[in-house]
């Protein structure tokens, strides 16, 4: 455990809780596009804390390339799911763990998240690694996690503020118009993702869900080639 990842995990999270705390200014506009617009960006700023709360825990390796993915909206976007599953709201936290008590059995991850992290490491930071490789077989990822990855929360994102022009010069999109977010589910996430980074810095133990998440980081970023063939 490297304290210097401890300390900038720090930053980043009280970064993202000040984000958290300016959209009480915002929140009452109708609509609340702007506040919106900052909530996913404190979301992706406890997904940059989380990777740097990964790296302090040496569950995957700093690299110049874990640090580009700390800079890339569609690698933090991708982890927004991750860190929803691990720290959720309490009906589903306590639904779990009902589950797994009554039935006595282990629950597996959801394949989003075991999609979200694959994407990741193999087409985000794999791709940086070398683009002379290609799947011998093309995976069949998650259809949200692959949403993401392709940039449908990032578009969301920016058309919570910005005017979308069409190629002939009209306007397609401009804020305002048929909302399609709910901002006190993105302000919970939110809070919930800056709370699962506060634990994951200072506890061991922090989630159910957290040994199979680890596990499955740790394969991933400990591998020594992508699982795919080469150019």
């Amino acid at each position: 455990m490297h304290p210097r990842f401890k300390k900038s995990a720090h930053a980043v999270l009280t970064n993202g809780e000040r984000l958290i705390g300016e959209i009480e200014y915002l929140r009452y506009e109708n609509p609340p596009h702007t506040a919106h617009f900052l909530v996913l960006l404190a979301q992706e700023e406890l997904a940059k804390a989380f990777i740097l709360a990964l790296a302090y825990r040496g569950v995957i390796p700093w690299s110049k390339h874990l640090h580009r993915a700390t800079q890339d909206h569609r690698c933090k976007q991708l982890l927004f799911l991750v860190m929803d599953h691990l720290n959720p709201q309490y009906e589903e936290w306590s639904r779990r763990g009902r589950e797994r008590m009554i039935h006595k059995r282990h629950v597996d991850l959801p394949q989003k998240i075991r999609h979200a992290i694959g994407i990741l490491r193999h087409e985000k930071i794999g791709r940086w690694e070398s683009n002379k490789w290609f799947w011998a077989e093309d995976p069949n990822w998650d259809e949200e996690a692959l949403a993401i990855s392709n940039g449908a929360l990032d578009e969301a994102k920016q058309d919570s503020i910005y005017v979308r022009l069409g190629r002939d010069g009209s306007v397609v999109r401009a804020p305002g118009k048929k909302a399609q977010f709910k901002l006190e589910d993105e302000v919970d996430r939110a809070k919930r993702m800056a709370e699962l980074v506060e634990l994951m810095i200072d506890k061991e133990h922090f989630s159910m869900d957290w040994p199979d998440t680890e596990k499955i980081f740790r394969i991933l970023f400990t591998e020594t080639e992508v699982e795919a063939g080469s150019a």
